[in-house]
């Protein structure tokens, strides 16, 4: 009886303080039992009462989903199931960067995404390899592609050393080659990588055009592909320009 009171009471509340703006819900007095009928008078059969939903937000939030990934180390050793949180901090924490493998034909592909920790190098090569497979796989119809060269190094390369290696991409742009640059450094090195940007740009002036130039996780990574055609032809041979000279 005491309950039957104390819910009329706040019935009445909600008539007199209710914003108009919810939802409407009628009051049947089929729901009420008749023993306790004589202390719901306030509530008749046809009033309808104004009833502000508290319970809306006040559900639990949903669980997120855990991924789980099979995490494979640089040595192609499989270090078994990890959530994607456990393999991330385990690449931090050892200066690796954490590579999706794109292999349908591992056992494990079927039943979770397989993950492998890599070094820079391990990296940029994993990447060119990836390039090569779908360049071998493109339509038939597809225009000709550019033969690709791939040039590494990392952010100590000496002066010397990187003449050399420059030298060579200008032979290859000569052949009308692409060369995927990837220079590797450590966290702190972006001033160094920029550097060597630099002196590449500087070296190849007017013989090449630099496209994708980006650094990420102290990995420094550009292509580098012959002048366009049209620049080719107004650039005048040495000949020419001599015999113009004299």
């Amino acid at each position: 009886m005491f309950l039957g009171r104390c819910l009329a009471l706040r019935l009445h509340s909600f008539t007199t303080h209710a914003v108009r703006t919810v939802s409407v819900y009628a009051v049947q007095s089929t729901l009420v039992p008749r023993a306790n009928a004589s202390h719901f008078t306030r509530v008749t059969a046809s009033s309808r009462v104004l009833v502000r939903r508290y319970c809306q937000d006040s559900g639990k939030p949903e669980k997120q989903k855990v991924e789980f990934v099979l995490l494979i180390n640089t040595d192609d050793k499989v270090l078994g199931t990890k959530t994607k949180d456990e393999a991330v901090l385990f690449a931090k924490k050892h200066d690796y960067h954490l590579v999706k493998l794109e292999d349908d034909k591992h056992a494990e592909a079927k039943k979770r995404k397989i993950y492998k920790v890599m070094t820079s190098q391990q990296m940029i090569e994993y990447e060119e390899k990836l390039a090569k497979a779908t360049a071998r796989n493109s339509a038939p119809g597809a225009a000709k592609q550019r033969t690709v060269k791939n040039g590494i190094a990392t952010s100590k390369i000496t002066e010397n050393d990187l003449n050399t290696k420059l030298k060579s991409i200008a032979k290859w742009l000569e052949k009308n080659c692409e060369i995927r640059v990837g220079i590797t450094g450590g966290p702190d090195s972006t001033k160094q990588l920029e550097a060597i940007y630099t002196k590449c740009e500087t070296f190849l002036a007017g013989e090449a055009r630099f496209l994708q130039k980006r650094i990420n996780n102290g990995v420094l990574k550009f292509v580098i592909i012959p002048p366009s055609e049209k620049k080719s032809s107004q650039k005048p041979d040495l000949s020419e320009k001599e015999a113009q000279e004299k």
